[in-house]
């Protein structure tokens, strides 16, 4: 074990959680390896003479842990090597105070909420940034009530006054407020969609903390609705849903949410597909499919820790392939692009 007293050689970030349902002022353990820093009682006790650095990190965090909450802190040099650790264990309450202690200068501070650690996979996946950024972590291993969060903040140790972490779920949401058909003036006026069911295509379900720099993602459903993609596929209702049988005139209300991982950027190939939300129906006894691009929205593909809120009429027969563009006025509707979550935001000082 390593450690490192005095001003010029030492930093803590301390990390004060508000939370109002836990209230107790508690010191969480730091857990050592012989690669990187760790912090002495000693050192504790005379932290009084070291440079303290308080960050805020924003995110309604439970207060209990149902996952792990894990603080990795990276020197910014040639390396990016791995400086100090901290781990908040799964099932743990949240403490209101986190000690993590490195070395002074500048750092790239990561927290993770729900991630795998280096007891899971190995401490080599860790041992720099550029190998923390390789981590993937998958979709059907979610859970939208605690989604997995990730936050990134770059700071000078002892100079930066008060950065901010925003600990951000990593997925994105889908959600399809409502639906109805209006066939006003067509040959067809008064038909209705019947066993109709919405589902995502194109649909990411692996992703990094660097999503844009990894090669490793992962698409269902490419092209259109698969059955062995969904057969094998956990989480099917994350990427799937069933619609009321009779979908007419009258403004049904659904609240469908469904999930996905982002990329970042405008792509639309084979291999960075534009992410689509599909309708599938029978009208006048043909199958006919409704897909929307969400990417489009938003000037490239969909964006984590978002929720886009979307209400459809559909005015138009469908077309036969889902993965081909719609004709114009075939739906008119209104997609909002929100926050993930629209609660209070609780923080968290470093």
């Amino acid at each position: 074990m390593h450690t490192y007293k005095g001003r010029t050689h030492h930093t803590y970030f301390t990390i004060e959680v508000l939370s109002k349902q836990f209230l107790l002022f508690v010191n969480a353990l730091l857990f050592a390896i012989p690669a990187f820093i760790s912090c002495s009682k000693n050192d504790m006790a005379a932290e009084d003479n070291l440079e303290q650095n308080e960050i805020t990190l924003r995110y309604a965090l439970p207060a209990a842990c149902g996952d792990s909450l894990d603080i990795y802190v990276y020197n910014q040099d040639q390396l990016k090597r791995l400086d100090a650790y901290c781990r908040i264990a799964a099932g743990a309450d949240l403490p209101n105070n986190i000690k993590v202690c490195s070395r002074s200068g500048r750092k790239t501070i990561v927290a993770l909420y729900g991630w795998p650690g280096a007891e899971d996979i190995g401490w080599a996946s860790f041992s720099s940034f550029a190998a923390l950024s390789k981590i993937t972590v998958n979709l059907e291993s979610e859970n939208p009530s605690k989604p997995r969060l990730a936050g990134i903040v770059n700071l000078n140790a002892g100079v930066t006054a008060k950065p901010v972490i925003t600990m951000a779920p990593v997925m994105a949401r889908i959600r399809l407020n409502s639906i109805k058909c209006d066939f006003s003036g067509r040959p067809y006026e008064g038909a209705v969609l019947k066993n109709a069911k919405v589902y995502l295509t194109n649909v990411c379900t692996r992703t990094s903390l660097s999503p844009q720099d990894n090669p490793g993602m992962e698409y269902l459903n490419v092209g259109g609705w698969s059955h062995g993609d969904m057969s094998s596929f956990a989480a099917r209702e994350f990427i799937e849903a069933a619609l009321p049988p009779e979908i007419s005139v009258k403004e049904v209300q659904t609240q469908v949410c469904l999930y996905c991982y982002p990329v970042e950027g405008f792509y639309d190939n084979a291999a960075h597909p534009i992410t689509k939300l599909v309708i599938e129906g029978e009208l006048n006894n043909q199958k006919v499919y409704y897909p929307i691009n969400i990417g489009d929205y938003t000037g490239g593909h969909i964006r984590a820790n978002s929720t886009y809120s979307i209400n459809l009429t559909i005015s138009r027969m469908g077309i036969s392939d889902p993965d081909v563009p719609l004709f114009p006025g075939t739906v008119d509707g209104s997609v909002q692009v929100l926050p993930w979550t629209e609660n209070e935001v609780q923080k968290i000082y470093f």
